[in-house]
């Protein structure tokens, strides 16, 4: 199976729309998160804000399971957030976390 690839899914979030505004590093953060990214909206609402957090695997801290975005800090590491993409299958769900993120973000135009 392949691995997650973040930078193919940097990649793929800038295509729709997204840009990095800041990372929080797993030492700022619990033992079930390796990172908090922070992304912002570059199309319509510009500048609205999600968070995609990886988790780490519970089996092995060194390795991450999945990424889950939400609109607020995650609670836990069961939180499923508003999109979640599996770091096993990659990339073959990336598209989909993307489209999630769009119905978001459209949403968010309320």
């Amino acid at each position: 199976m392949k691995r997650l690839d973040r930078d193919a899914l940097i990649t793929k979030l800038q295509t729709a729309g997204w840009r990095i505004d800041a990372v929080v590093g797993r030492d700022d953060l619990d033992w079930w998160a390796a990172a908090v990214w922070t992304l912002k909206s570059d199309w319509s609402p510009h500048d609205f804000t999600v968070l995609v957090t990886w988790l780490t695997d519970p089996q092995d801290e060194r390795r991450v399971s999945h990424a889950v975005a939400s609109l607020a800090p995650l609670a836990d590491r069961f939180d499923r957030g508003v999109a979640r993409v599996d770091a096993r299958p990659f990339p073959d769900e990336a598209d989909a976390f993307c489209a999630d993120l769009a119905r978001v973000r459209e949403a968010g135009r309320g």
